[in-house]
């Protein structure tokens, strides 16, 4: 009885080639579903800054523009946030963050934030030819606010401008 038996089983290519193929999958389906999760993340706070900007402009109508011609902005600047903030329910702003200027303040959200679980920055003008312009920032996908915007240049951040009537 001289049988030669013959083992059953995989090669070390076959299951190499099994691997790679499940490798291969893997990958695509993780852009695809990384794709899917930042454009959410970038419609979630697309709606969220236009929620922002809604309450901004019906803050705009109701307790006016902030102008500072004259004196130290820093009281006047303060004396406007405690105003605005009762209205502000569900974006009470971080005065932590509070950086004043002659030309604008910035101020970060403590409670309403992006899609990356970010805090919103509003900058506000306060010169008299732009007063009470609005911009409404997010910082982005990479979570860092861009330091200087200009007109074509936002970097990543994402961004509202709110105006107030009659500008």
């Amino acid at each position: 009885m001289n049988r030669i038996l013959k083992k059953k089983g995989f090669t070390l290519i076959e299951v190499l080639a099994v691997v790679v193929i499940i490798a291969i999958l893997i990958t695509c389906v993780t852009f695809a579903v990384s794709s899917s999760i930042n454009n959410g993340r970038i419609s979630s706070t697309t709606n969220s800054l236009q929620l922002f900007a809604a309450d901004t402009e019906n803050i705009l109508a109701e307790y006016g523009v902030l102008v500072v011609k004259d004196g130290e902005p820093k009281a006047q600047v303060l004396e406007y946030l405690n105003l605005i903030e009762n209205y502000y329910v569900h974006t009470y702003f971080n005065r932590d963050t509070l950086d004043i200027s002659d030309s604008y303040f910035e101020i970060q959200t403590s409670t309403l934030v992006d899609g990356w679980d970010s805090p919103f920055k509003m900058r506000y003008c306060l010169n008299e030819e732009s007063a009470g312009t609005c911009m409404l920032i997010s910082p982005g996908p990479d979570l860092v606010f861009e330091d200087e915007y200009t007109t074509d240049n936002f970097g990543d951040d994402i961004m509202l401008i709110v105006y107030p009537k009659g500008i």
